[in-house]
């Protein structure tokens, strides 16, 4: 062999027969290379004021679904995909309330008041 320092790669071409130097030197020509400016048009458009009105500041909207309800169970209960549910009062989204329920005739739907009492709040 001529040069031991010779890179050979059958699958990419970039590095063959090139040396180690080479490679390094190209690599750091690569990124000390000035890169393209990029031009954007900026555009601007005359626009004529009126008398400015306050915008009066809109409360924000209550969601009209909640994201947790409570469900009470009689029972323990496991699913692999819903998680599991102890005896007594627990928390879980609208979507996982009704499955369990669908599932089991252990669990129901518990209302505020009746959580609001049952842990004496």
């Amino acid at each position: 062999m001529e040069n031991d320092n010779v890179i050979k790669s059958s699958y990419d071409r970039y590095f063959v027969n090139k040396t180690v130097k080479e490679n390094q030197e190209e690599a750091k020509q690569q990124k000390t290379a000035p890169k393209k400016k990029t031009t954007t048009k900026k555009t601007t458009t005359k626009k004529t004021t009126t008398a400015s009105t306050k915008k009066e500041t809109s409360k924000p909207k209550e969601d009209p679904k909640p994201t947790q309800v409570a469900v009470y169970s009689s029972g323990k209960l496991a699913h692999p995909a819903l998680g599991r549910l102890d005896k007594g009062y627990n928390i879980v989204t609208p979507a996982q309330a009704d499955e369990w329920m669908k599932l089991s005739n252990k669990v129901r739907m518990a209302t505020p008041e009746e959580v609001a009492a049952a842990y004496e709040v």
